[in-house]
């Protein structure tokens, strides 16, 4: 079986959520699965928001037979204010896609329509407190 995971951040991120992902993974590959994670290039919450703080490098790696997938985030201020404009229509598809907390990741949504995956798991965002 093909699982993908879908989070904002990942190892070596210190993070539970993402430690415990990563334990899931190889817990899943050494039981003969492959595992696909797509994550951002954020060590840091405001790398969400803010360029210039701490990133990964972009591409792919493998962490213990996980394939890890890293995705830059964009940072282009007119979109970003165009989709939270697009995030106040009353239309449920448009508020569920732009409403805040909202980055934009380029190429994620490619990959993901090309993934051979049996099982997603998409982790949820983290929001600036």
């Amino acid at each position: 079986m093909h699982i993908v995971f879908v989070v904002p951040r990942f190892f070596p991120y210190r993070g539970g959520y993402e430690n415990s992902l990563l334990a899931l993974g190889k817990y899943l590959v050494v039981r003969g699965h492959r595992v696909t994670v797509f994550t951002t290039v954020a060590n840091d919450l405001e790398a969400f928001w803010l360029p210039g703080f701490k990133t990964f490098p972009e591409g792919e790696i493998l962490v213990d037979g996980v394939k890890v997938r890293r995705f830059p985030i964009s940072y282009n201020i007119l979109h970003r204010r165009a989709t939270r404009l697009l995030g106040l229509v009353p239309y449920w598809r448009w508020k569920a896609q732009f409403w805040r907390p909202s980055f934009r990741i380029p190429g994620l949504h490619e990959a993901l329509r090309r993934i051979d995956a049996d099982l997603v798991h998409i982790g949820r965002c983290p929001t600036p407190t």
